[in-house]
């Protein structure tokens, strides 16, 4: 929207700190974008985030592997993100509170795969290397879709590592999922590169 000369540095708070080559954990952790209205209400944007999360969540399981939330909220909406997930997962999942794990970059890079609807962190961490799918399921409205990762860049609803619908398709989950746990790490990182 700015027109000028520019140079991208990216993020401050991911680029801080040392590039960890430490081992990650094989599990599957899903950047919580779930919000509240005021009257601790879904708001309209996460309408269908359940049904998203619930097919993850079984995707998980069916490749045996640990399925973790990275909570969104701090303070007094911290326990209704909880019981919004038990409620979609029962007990079956790990949260992890943004409370007592203030430094959600340093959690992030602690997990092999990673998916998320259209959050900046994980564009961020995408950056930085790691494997993260985008399963966007949103109402079909254009300043909702908008929010769709690739809609100011002018990629299409669709590609290697994430899908946007605003009809369900639990064949295009299950296609970004696989790319993102079962592709070498050559292949993710040539394509990650070209995009």
């Amino acid at each position: 929207f700015i027109h000028g000369s520019y140079k991208v540095i990216g993020s401050f708070e991911n680029n801080i700190g040392k590039i960890s080559f430490k081992k990650k954990m094989k599990e599957i952790l899903y950047i919580s974008n779930v919000k509240f209205d005021e009257n601790n209400k879904i708001m309209p944007l996460n309408q269908f985030d359940h049904i998203v999360i619930k097919k993850i969540q079984e995707l998980s399981i069916d490749n045996n592997l640990k399925f973790n939330i990275m909570g969104r909220h701090k303070n007094n909406k911290t326990q209704l993100e909880i019981l919004y997930y038990k409620k979609i997962l029962n007990n079956s999942f790990n949260f992890i509170n943004k409370n007592s794990n203030k430094d959600s970059y340093k959690v992030i890079k602690n997990y092999e795969y990673i998916f998320t609807d259209y959050s900046t962190m994980g564009v961020e961490t995408l950056t930085s290397g790691s494997k993260v799918g985008f399963i966007f399921y949103k109402p079909q409205e254009k300043k909702l879709f908008d929010l769709r990762l690739g809609q100011f860049e002018g990629l299409k609803s669709s590609g290697p590592f994430w899908t946007a619908f605003y009809n369900y398709n639990g064949s295009e989950i299950n296609r970004v999922f696989n790319f993102v746990v079962k592709s070498s790490n050559s292949k993710w990182t040539q394509i990650r590169k070209k995009y």
